[in-house]
């Protein structure tokens, strides 16, 4: 309550004996102060049996995406992950989007290569639960009718379609959610 308000209540007037508080209009405000926070993940370990970490770190940019991990979400990038609310194609949802090339090597074609297997550990580096998924470039895609005419597509359409159809790499898992500190 203001000093001025509670000025005017303590100075009732007095008419023919009888006290009456004046006529007046409380107003009231309150002041908040919050402080929020949003998931923040960060990659801390990245290995594989064949290559040191440190060329690893390199060939997968993780420095670079861990600053970018850091900063809030762009537009491009909430409606990239809002892609189910929105008719845009794939290709117009990820032109906003900042692109990291992860570079895995050569691995030999011969019979009974192993394949090349790299574990990247993520901590959810922020004050509340963070929930992650790794997005293929097919899992927005719609099932299209035989009759429809797709178009031809791009050189890096058909390299992504040719790469997921071949199943050349696997992610695994491909989403899931870590408590803070985790």
């Amino acid at each position: 309550m203001s000093k001025e308000l509670a000025a005017q209540i303590k100075m009732q007037k007095t008419h023919n004996n009888e006290k009456y508080a004046p006529n007046f209009e409380e107003k009231c405000a309150i002041k908040i102060k919050c402080k929020g926070d949003y998931p923040m993940l960060r990659f801390t370990d990245i290995r594989n049996d064949q290559v040191s970490i440190a060329n690893l770190w390199e060939r997968f940019y993780l420095t670079t995406m861990n600053k970018e991990l850091l900063t809030p979400l762009t537009q491009a990038e909430y409606l990239f992950n809002n892609s189910d609310k929105t008719n845009a194609s794939n290709e117009e949802l990820m032109e906003g989007l900042r692109k990291f090339t992860w570079d895995f090597g050569k691995v030999p074609i011969r019979n009974g290569s192993k394949p090349r297997k790299v574990i990247l550990t993520i901590k959810n580096v922020g004050g509340v639960k963070a929930d992650w998924l790794f997005k293929m470039p097919n899992d927005s895609a719609i099932e299209m009718e035989a009759w429809a005419d797709p178009g031809e597509p791009t050189k890096e359409q058909a390299f992504e379609k040719h790469v997921l159809d071949k199943k050349i790499f696997h992610i695994e898992p491909r989403g899931g959610s870590l408590a803070p500190g985790e």
